[in-house]
């Protein structure tokens, strides 16, 4: 009979966890497509700096296309 009201309150500290957010999920998806089973030898390094690379390197490219366009 103790347990309940003890069991209420860990029902309410673990259902109030809020969800995981998109910035997260996009990052481990990305990763997820990093490594496969012919870069399965990848070092945590190496992951780390194909993700990032895949991150910015769009950003990378569109300040490269203003800047040839100002310069022009």
């Amino acid at each position: 009979m103790h347990l309940l009201p003890w069991l209420g309150v860990l029902a309410r500290r673990v259902l109030a966890i809020s969800s995981i957010s998109a910035a997260p999920v996009r990052l481990f998806s990305t990763a997820g497509n990093v490594i496969t089973k012919k870069r399965s030898r990848l070092t945590c390094n190496n992951m780390e700096e194909l993700v990032y690379l895949h991150d910015v390197l769009p950003q990378v490219r569109e300040w490269e296309a203003i800047k040839k366009m100002h310069s022009a």
